[in-house]
């Protein structure tokens, strides 16, 4: 309730905002398709919220009872899914089949699962500098390779680019 009622009153606010300003056609297919398909763009968390709250009972007694290795192990295999599901959206699967309302989450499990281990550990001082340095590099290496998809952008490539730039994408490897 908490999730879907934001989510159907900002969406019906934007199909309408949309047939004013831009002459979109407003109609009860484009709305239910639009949420079908993660609403209006910015508003995909609350379908990615939506999505981790229905597997929550399923996530769930993994959470709780399994080892810290199984949690660990999950977390990453979860995390290695969605640095595949996410390739695949971008080289190989339609964009409508990536933007279904019960798949656009999935990527978004092992971020998930790894903040609840990651929220039972305490990190010592060496392991929080490493980490720091690991996300300064992961940053510029993300800056780089959004240089090289701008290029490549401005060149016509359209390979590494959908609705979100790969490398800026939340569940690339650099990101990650």
């Amino acid at each position: 309730k908490r999730l879907f009622v934001p989510l159907i009153a900002w969406s019906l606010f934007y199909l309408v905002w949309n047939n004013h300003w831009f002459s979109d056609e407003a109609n009860l297919s484009n709305f239910i398709n639009d949420l079908l398909s993660g609403g209006f763009g910015h508003l995909y968390f609350l379908v990615i919220m939506i999505d981790l709250y229905l597997l929550l009972p399923i996530l769930r007694p993994l959470l709780q009872k399994a080892s810290t290795a199984i949690q660990v192990y999950s977390s990453a295999i979860a995390l290695l899914f969605g640095l595949i599901y996410t390739a695949l959206q971008y080289f190989h699967l339609e964009q409508a089949e990536a933007n279904m309302f019960v798949l656009i989450g999935l990527p978004y499990i092992g971020y998930f699962l790894a903040g609840s281990v990651l929220g039972r550990h305490n990190f010592s001082k060496k392991q929080i500098t490493v980490s720091l340095l690991i996300w300064l590099a992961a940053s510029i290496c993300t800056a780089l390779l959004g240089y090289w998809n701008l290029q490549l952008f401005s060149a016509g490539d359209l390979t590494f680019w959908g609705f979100v730039p790969y490398f800026d994408n939340y569940v690339s490897p650099n990101v990650m």
